[in-house]
This record gives C-alpha cells, sequence and structure tokens, in this order.
C-alpha cells in the first residue's frame, strides 16, 4: 500500500527465497532479463513493479532494514545498501519508511 505513494516508472523491485525463507532484494528495469540472469541460481519473483528508481531504493532499503543484512546478523545475502546514511535522501527515506512501519 504504501508503494502506491511512489512514483510510477519501469522499475521493479524483486525478491528471493531460498525455500521459503526470505534471501535477497533487489531492483531491475528488465524483470524478465533478470530472472534469466538468476536462473539456477534463485527463484526471483517480482515484489513490486512499476516504480521509478527512487522508489524502488526506498522499497529494496526498507526490506534490508526490516530483515538485515546476513553480514549485520540479518536473514538478506545483500552486501550492500540500496540508500547509505550519508546519501542525500536519506532523510526522505526515513520519512517513507516511519509512514509504513506504522
Amino acid at each position: 500500500k504504501a508503494a502506491s505513494k511512489l512514483h510510477k516508472g519501469e522499475n521493479t523491485v524483486y525478491v528471493a527465497y531460498k525455500g521459503n525463507l526470505l534471501e535477497y532484494v533487489g531492483i531491475t528495469n528488465d524483470f524478465m532479463r533478470r530472472e534469466k540472469e538468476w536462473e539456477g541460481i534463485r527463484n526471483i519473483m517480482e515484489y513490486v513493479p512499476g516504480v521509478d528508481r527512487e522508489g524502488a531504493r526506498f522499497i529494496e532499503q526498507a526490506v534490508i532494514d526490516t530483515f538485515g543484512m546476513k553480514k549485520n546478523g540479518g536473514i538478506l545475502s545483500n552486501v550492500i545498501n540500496s540508500i547509505g546514511r550519508r546519501n542525500p535522501i536519506y532523510s526522505k527515506y526515513q520519512r517513507f519508511y516511519k509512514s509504513i512501519r506504522k
């Protein structure tokens, strides 16, 4: 529902599961191509399609913040944040994240 407030665009946020466990979150502007790239490595599925790049980064970072990266004790194999604390849009992202965590 929070994604409906984001600008429309050509990007898709996708997720990958290992068994029943969420394992990875990513962004692509061509889901079918990305699906082929991951074939045999990860089974991916669309999570939020049709958002602009900034919105996709907000969603990706929200998933990372919710589930955490393995290197920090979480479950995701992602190795970098989509929006780091020093990023100029970080405060805008924080407002978005707080709005979806209510």
